[in-house]
């Protein structure tokens, strides 16, 4: 959390990908609020993200994808990628 944030804060660009790592790790940690802000940010900044399968394809185990895919659910995030299934 404190990595990624610091490099928002010091002017590195706000990623898709590393806005999901930061909303899995507020969850993981108990920060259910700060979580659940920033999936608004999330959804508002990127409405059609395919960032599940990014995800599940840049982690060698599925595992560890769909652990912080879970986090991310946790946290309210609904993944456009399986609404239509």
């Amino acid at each position: 959390i404190r990595t990624l944030s610091e490099a928002v804060r010091i002017g590195d660009p706000v990623r898709e990908i590393n806005t999901a790592h930061l909303i899995a790790a507020y969850q993981a940690a108990g920060q259910h609020e700060e979580a659940a802000e920033l999936v608004e940010a999330f959804d508002k900044s990127w409405p059609e993200s395919r960032v599940s399968v990014v995800l599940l394809s840049l982690f060698e185990d599925a595992a560890n994808a769909q652990k912080e895919l879970d986090g991310m659910g946790a946290a309210g995030w609904v993944d456009p990628a399986t609404k239509s299934r």
